[in-house]
């Protein structure tokens, strides 16, 4: 694991980590993008792929440093003591991991909502709908804010939960599969699993992507849960 190497980072060799493990995220999920728009191109949400732009390029590239900013911050934010990482055991994992996935689920689903507030909507999120269909870069298409804010509310539930190290790398890259799949424009399950629970209760690519279309339903990212009970749920 990785955590005793990086308590013993220098701050200069802690930023180049997280500059470089983000930028291979980005490439992780434009690879995966690609593999399942392949594998399950008969099955399309889009009828067509948004084609990527120098803009999509340039936000791409700033969500990386502010992603690695916000990962500095966390980190410095451990070595400060602000906040610890328990010692392994998989049922420790498994009680990381869920309850990280339900405290984030929630947390998103609450400041999605915020930011489709208009005035700030028009700041923050705006370019983020402009892709009504997606691309391979659509998800990290991002304001600063949004990165900010996700980067915030991520490194406030890890310190809130103090997970263990292998349960918040399961739940980080449980994040990274469930967003970049519901951006690919396809929809991998079988379409009469998605009306019956609990596979209704996920949040799929379906479902994310009547979010693109129609902005005022389907603010959930993991789940439907939220939406069901804010009533946002669209059909």
């Amino acid at each position: 694991m990785l955590a005793p190497w990086l308590w013993q980072c220098s701050f200069p060799d802690a930023a180049w980590f997280f500059l470089i493990v983000n930028g291979l995220i980005v490439l992780l999920s434009v690879l995966l993008w690609i593999l399942v728009r392949w594998a399950f191109s008969s099955q399309p949400v889009f009828d067509h792929v948004r084609p990527i732009s120098s803009s999509d390029i340039v936000m791409t590239c700033g969500a990386v440093v502010m992603n690695a900013v916000v990962s500095l911050g966390g980190w410095w934010g451990w070595k400060a003591g602000y906040f610890s990482l328990a010692a392994f055991s998989w049922e420790r994992v498994l009680f990381d991991f869920v309850a990280m996935l339900v405290l984030m689920d929630l947390g998103m689903y609450v400041t999605h909502r915020l930011a489709h507030i208009p005035v700030i909507y028009d700041i923050v999120h705006r370019k983020h709908h402009d892709h009504t269909e997606t691309n391979a870069l659509s998800l990290f298409v991002l304001s600063p804010l949004e990165v900010l804010g996700f980067g915030t509310l991520l490194v406030g539930v890890t310190a809130l939960i103090g997970p263990c190290e292998a349960g918040l790398s399961a739940y980080l890259a449980m994040n990274l599969l469930v967003g970049t799949i519901g951006h690919t424009g396809v929809e991998p399950l079988p379409r009469r699993w998605l009306m019956r629970l609990p596979l209704g209760l996920l949040g799929t690519s379906t479902f994310h992507a009547r979010h693109h279309a129609d902005r005022n339903h389907n603010f959930g990212f993991y789940t439907t849960i939220w939406d069901r009970l804010g009533r946002t749920l669209g059909d």
